[in-house]
């Protein structure tokens, strides 16, 4: 019993391999479209119409040879000719659409056109950068207000804590009670934006007996530290 075999070219194609085929097809479809609605570019002065001819020609012969019902019938050496053949058809297509916008943009209509395109982009540049600014200045104040209130109490409390050895000393230097020790230190209150200024309390022991204390500072707008204390409530 003999085996009949069927030539490459005649076996029924793959669902995939047709609709692929189809694409190619569609997309040519499309080149020949543009490149019709562009014909009216050759009224313009040193219109490529060189290029214009042999784009339409190329691309329309692509389209039909990759059209599946002419496709699958042509022998394996034509399909490679077809596909090599896209390159040839795309590369015209693109050179006479810069030959095409070129040869406009020398036109009055076309310098006019141009040049709101231009401004259109200066415009969106210059909107992209303001855009981008304000977005940068925002990270950075949500940084800085992360900053300032993620654990205010902690920042105060380090503050208040670093002034204790100062009050201390300059109780040393006065008249009233010399301070030995501040404890159960608190904040009171606690500037992080304009001046730096702390307000604090605590429990403070002296040579003359023991009372709550507020102490603080505050940076005056020369950059001098001002370090203040004071007994409310008096000393036992």
């Amino acid at each position: 019993m003999e085996e009949s075999i069927v030539p490459s070219a005649q076996r029924r194609p793959n669902i995939l391999f047709r609709l692929f085929q189809w694409l190619i097809t569609a997309f040519f479809v499309i080149l020949l479209i543009v490149l019709l609605a562009m014909s009216d570019r050759l009224t313009v002065p040193n219109a490529p119409i060189l290029s214009f001819v042999l784009s339409v020609v190329f691309v329309l012969i692509v389209a039909i040879a990759h059209c599946p019902p002419i496709f699958f019938k042509l022998s394996r050496r034509n399909r490679y000719a077809a596909y090599a053949g896209m390159f040839g058809a795309f590369t015209l297509f693109v050179v006479y659409t810069n030959q095409a916008q070129a040869a406009f943009e020398k036109t009055p209509e076309g310098r006019r056109e141009a040049a709101l395109r231009r401004a259109e982009e200066a415009n969106q540049a210059i909107r992209d950068a303001q855009a981008a600014a304000a977005r940068s200045r925002a990270a950075v104040e949500a940084t800085n207000s992360g900053e300032i209130t993620a654990d205010p109490s902690a920042a105060g409390e380090h503050s208040c804590s670093a002034l204790v050895p100062e009050v201390i000393e300059m109780s040393k230097g006065k008249d009233g009670p010399q301070i030995i020790e501040i404890n159960a230190v608190e904040t009171r209150q606690q500037w992080t934006t304009g001046w730096p200024k702390a307000e604090c309390t605590g429990m403070a022991l002296t040579d003359r007996g023991q009372g709550s204390i507020d102490f603080g500072s505050e940076v005056t707008p020369q950059g001098n530290e001002i370090v203040t204390l004071r007994y409310p409530h008096g000393l036992q």
